[in-house]
């Protein structure tokens, strides 16, 4: 999938390209990310973005809020069994 990228078209796969191969990119990820955001945005697509460290800093937050997303309930419980046996280390 191709989206427009501050002016040019770069996929995921050609990013990572990029930042494998070569170090980086002209395009920092904030960049990125905001420029993908705002296009999400105007489209008034309906997704759900989540961030690494906001999962790390709140996981029982971000599964209720995945659950919310989806439109399932999720119980203190059922979000606390989510991550058991999940690593998050940095």
């Amino acid at each position: 999938m191709n989206r427009k990228v501050l002016g040019a078209r770069m996929s995921w796969d050609d990013y990572m390209y990029l930042v494998i191969n070569y170090g980086g990119s002209r395009y920092d990820w904030y960049e990125y990310t905001n420029e993908w955001e705002k296009e999400m945005n105007k489209k008034k697509t309906n997704y759900l973005c989540l961030y690494y460290e906001e999962i790390k800093k709140n996981p029982l937050a971000t599964v209720k809020s995945i659950a919310e997303y989806l439109g399932i309930s999720c119980s203190e419980t059922l979000a606390k069994k989510s991550f058991t046996n999940v690593n998050l280390k940095t």
